[in-house]
């Protein structure tokens, strides 16, 4: 047999209801130029990383005309391979 929940339990229910559609409402409204994530992430010291303990890999990038109306979105392209080398990420370029 199911009982009637109390005026307490009824109220409860409400509020908790209220809570979720409040946080619902707010999710929704949020745009993306207002997301501002706080990082967790912590340390008692600061490293400065001068190269990549084993060699990275870009496999992708925007190097090429189709997103810039048809001029290179990197104009020194050369010099960006070279950077690229001096710092050990490996890969080829999408052009």
């Amino acid at each position: 047999m199911n009982h009637l929940p109390t005026h307490a339990e009824a109220l409860r229910a409400v509020a908790n209801r209220a809570r979720a559609l409040r946080n619902e409402l707010a999710i929704r409204k949020q745009r993306l130029y207002d997301f501002a994530p706080v990082s967790g992430l912590t340390t008692s010291t600061s490293t400065n990383v001068l190269a990549a303990a084993a060699p990275a890999i870009d496999v992708h990038n925007h190097l090429g005309r189709w997103l810039s109306g048809g001029h290179w979105m990197e104009p020194n392209v050369m010099h960006l391979v070279d950077l690229m080398d001096e710092l050990s990420p490996r890969g080829d370029c999408e052009s």
